[in-house]
Formats: C-alpha cells, sequence, structure tokens
C-alpha cells in the first residue's frame, strides 16, 4: 500500500489516548460507517444522501479529528450528476478491493504503511485496549475515506474479516459470523476478503470528496 497522491504527507497524529469512548466502539462506528456506505450507494445515492452520510454516520466514526474537517463550502463545485459519478466509481472502486483478498492487509508491516499513508491512526482506551482509528482530513479522497473506515476495523479486529463474503450479484458484504445477505438474491455470497487497490480520475473536488476520487 502507498499513500494516494492528495494525500501522500500523512499527518503528524500517529497514537491517540482515548477518553470516555472505548477501542471496539471506534471499530463498531467505523464499520457502521462503511457498510452503510456501500448500502446506501447501491440503492443510487446523489449529493444529499451523501451529505446525510458524511453528517451521521461518518461524523461518528471520524469525530476524534475535530480540527481536519473538510470544507463544506466545496460542495458547490460539483453537479448532482458529478457526485452521483463520484459515488458510482467510488462503490466500483471498493467493490474490486473487497473482492480481492486479505493478501495485503494481513502482511507483515501493512499497519506502519496505513498509519504512514494517513489513512489510520493507533488509539488505545482506559481498559489498555489497543486499535486503529479512522482519519478524516481535508482534501482526502471519497475513496480513501471509505478504505480507511474499513482499514481501522480490519486493524483492531482482523480475524472478523476471516471468510468475509461478497456477493456476485448484489456486491452485499456479509461476515462469516453475522450473515447479512438478503434472500432475495439469487446468487449465493462468495468468499472474498481486502487488499488495498489505486486508481486514477480526473480531479474533482466537492464536500468530503477531496481533490480526486
Amino acid at each position: 500500500m502507498v499513500p494516494t497522491k492528495p494525500f501522500a504527507k500523512a499527518p503528524g497524529r500517529r497514537f491517540v489516548q482515548l477518553h470516555g469512548v472505548r477501542v471496539l466502539d471506534v471499530a463498531d462506528a467505523s464499520r457502521a460507517a462503511a457498510l452503510a456506505f456501500l448500502e446506501g450507494t447501491a440503492g443510487g445515492w446523489g449529493r444529499m444522501e451523501l451529505g446525510v452520510w458524511l453528517v451521521r454516520a461518518y461524523r461518528l466514526a471520524t469525530k476524534r479529528e475535530p480540527a481536519t474537517r473538510s470544507n463544506p463550502a466545496a460542495d458547490a463545485a460539483l453537479s448532482e450528476g458529478g457526485v452521483e459519478r463520484v459515488l458510482l466509481r467510488t462503490r466500483e472502486r471498493l467493490i474490486e478491493l473487497l473482492a480481492d483478498g486479505t493478501r495485503e492487509w494481513s502482511s507483515v508491516g501493512f499497519a506502519r504503511h496505513a498509519v504512514d499513508a494517513g489513512l489510520v491512526f493507533g488509539v488505545t482506551d482506559a481498559g489498555g485496549a489497543l486499535g486503529y482509528a479512522p482519519l478524516d482530513v481535508e482534501g482526502m479522497r471519497l475513496y480513501d475515506r471509505v478504505v480507511s473506515l474499513f482499514v481501522a476495523d480490519y486493524l483492531t479486529r482482523p480475524r472478523d474479516y476471516e471468510g468475509l463474503s461478497l456477493c456476485d450479484e448484489c456486491s452485499e458484504l456479509s461476515f462469516a459470523w453475522a450473515p447479512t445477505h438478503h434472500r432475495y438474491c439469487s446468487s449465493p455470497p462468495v468468499e472474498s476478503g481486502i487488499v488495498l487497490a489505486r486508481g486514477e480520475l480526473p480531479p474533482l473536488t466537492s464536500m468530503g470528496l477531496g481533490g480526486e476520487v
């Protein structure tokens, strides 16, 4: 894994002591926000739905970084159709990432690379538990924001991602210990996992989208 172009210089914060929240609470919020994005974009999200996700589920998962929020004024830079294209492309890249397996994420040194790239930072709580939290930094791509949620959750509890399934038909994620696949889908989930993927698109800017997707 390597840093993406608009975020090649990682922030100085690398480890934080949590107050009034547990490491597992951070992982739960990260997973919930990431899965909400995948589920929502499957249903045709637009500007309004993205905005709600950013200020609710995503904000809840990243609220330990209040000084680095993106500028909402940038939201006007993209048309509704432009936002929808960004959402679709981000979703496509996430599906590719999730379908490729956990080989790179489970490799030695991946956690350090993720911190160096500015995707996550280390956290500990009052109970002494250790984990990772996603970063929310101005200029960060939407794709990287969602990836950071998955990476933080994965690094905190990697065993949960063993046997992760991704449906070929509806692209819904299911954890082996908590299947959620819709019964109406005719295709059973296939074994999958996570590995980092990269891609390039023309520069696009909007609230929470960053310089590129």
